[in-house]
């Protein structure tokens, strides 16, 4: 049994296929094992799961039949490593490896056990299981680039203040991923979707349909005026990781509106927290999770994030670290958020959608 309530951090066009290889199985004592044929230039993998039911994964086997990850090595654990561990949704991601640590690819087939479980947590037999493969072959994990489309929500592209705002951001956010070694290729469309977003985290039928139309290897990022109805987020990423093919949670979301401050104006420094917000909310989507959770009882799995158990403490060490929770404020100003360790960087370039 597998229990866990945790929320997560919280046009177009196609070029190719949006799930490039698919394939179906049925759940046999709750789990389906799906076999991956690994080539010796192949770096990394990801696997999008989909179901009637929910999923998480139980483990990963490497060639040589050795268990290299494990469920209840990760599921109640106070740090973080991905959110495929916990049964929140009927779709699910896994990016392997995550951390330079993690077991590196080797030729050969990978087996990746895949659990099907009710609300209850009880596993579930006979469940169709659809799983997505796509994979990395970039063998250089501190250069790379990977694909963005920012879609304007209803109306946005209206408002002048606003687009330009935008673009600004989107100029920081380049900066922030340009000092380790992200190129970001962004590129704009509109979308029919109602500019106050859904909670991208419980997914969207709407969402799913604007993803449809990117392409394979594409983040899609929406802007809008809220999210949820509320003025309380900055923005939202579907998933840890989040997937490169089309699921209700396959996008990250941002509110123009929150980032604007008080007086709904773009400041200098408004601009530079929303770039920074856009990147921090991309950097989950890509499997980084925050060095340490406002409750100050969790941490990310990263050897080189300091642990810190209480707000001063903590944003001294970390307020300036790009996953840090919550922005760093003064009366006056608010501190930068673009630092990312050695080990965080190593993640986001072991997502497969960076080539």
């Amino acid at each position: 049994m597998r229990i866990i309530a945790l929320p997560l951090m919280g046009l177009l066009a196609c070029a190719e296929e949006k799930a490039p290889a698919s394939s179906s199985m049925t759940t046999v004592d709750g789990t389906a094992i799906f076999e991956i044929e690994v080539g010796p230039e192949q770096t990394a993998f990801m696997v999008t799961a989909e179901a009637s039911s929910l999923l998480a994964t139980d483990s990963i086997t490497d060639p040589s039949g050795e268990k290299v990850f494990y469920w209840e090595d990760w599921y109640t654990a106070d740090s973080y490593l991905t959110a495929a561990v916990w049964p929140l949704a009927s779709d699910m991601v896994l990016n392997w490896p995550i951390r330079p640590e993690d077991a590196a690819l080797e030729a050969g087939t990978w087996k990746v056990e895949i659990a099907a479980l009710n609300e209850k947590g009880l596993y579930q037999d006979g469940v169709k299981v659809t799983t997505h493969l796509q994979t990395k072959k970039d063998s250089d994990f501190t250069d790379g680039q990977i694909k963005v489309v920012i879609a304007f929500a209803e109306g946005v592209e209206e408002d002048a203040a606003v687009v330009g705002a935008i673009e600004a951001a989107v100029a920081r956010w380049e900066e922030v991923w340009a000092e380790i070694g992200l190129n970001l290729q962004v590129r704009y469309a509109t979308a029919e979707i109602e500019s106050v977003l859904p909670y991208i985290g419980e997914g969207s039928t709407e969402v799913a349909e604007l993803s449809e139309q990117t392409d394979s290897d594409e983040i899609l990022m929406i802007i809008g005026e809220r999210i949820d109805a509320e003025d309380v987020y900055y923005g939202v990423s579907g998933n840890i990781p989040g997937s490169l093919i089309t699921t209700p949670r396959s996008a990250v979301t941002i509110s123009w509106l929150a980032n604007s401050g008080l007086d709904g104006e773009f400041s200098t420094e408004d601009i530079r927290l929303m770039g920074e917000t856009m990147a921090h909310e991309t950097s989950h989507y890509m499997g980084l999770f925050h060095p340490v959770e406002t409750s100050f009882e969790a941490w990310d799995a990263v050897r080189d994030t300091e642990k810190c158990t209480n707000a001063i403490i903590c944003e001294e060490m970390l307020g300036g670290n790009l996953m840090f929770p919550y922005p760093v404020c003064s009366a006056l100003s608010c501190q930068p958020q673009f630092e990312l360790t050695d080990i965080q960087t190593g993640i986001a370039h072991r997502y497969t959608g960076v080539q």
